[in-house]
């Protein structure tokens, strides 16, 4: 399982009776984070599709936020999944 370790050191120190000095650090390690998966692909079947067509530029990997323009110069916006009905006026 992937997790993270949290560091936080604090040191203070009193310089004088009015003056205080304060250094501090904090930071994060993660360990076994899944680093090979990406975690919202391209439509692989879009992409073929694009390329079987003709889109310029021509579909590949990486190329999921690529806008492609088909033949009849309509054009196509990214291979990624949509997310859903209620999200299709804001894109």
């Amino acid at each position: 399982m992937p997790y993270a370790e949290h560091y936080n050191l604090s040191i203070q120190r009193e310089l004088s009776k009015s003056t205080v000095l304060t250094l501090a650090y904090v930071g994060t390690q993660g360990h076994k984070l899944i680093a090979q998966y990406d975690a919202n692909p391209g439509d692989a079947a879009l992409c073929l599709q694009l390329r079987a067509i003709g889109a310029t530029p021509e579909c590949d990997r990486h190329g999921e936020n690529t806008t492609y323009t088909l033949p009849d110069n309509s054009q196509v916006v990214g291979t990624r999944d949509r997310l859903g009905p209620a999200f299709a006026d804001k894109q």
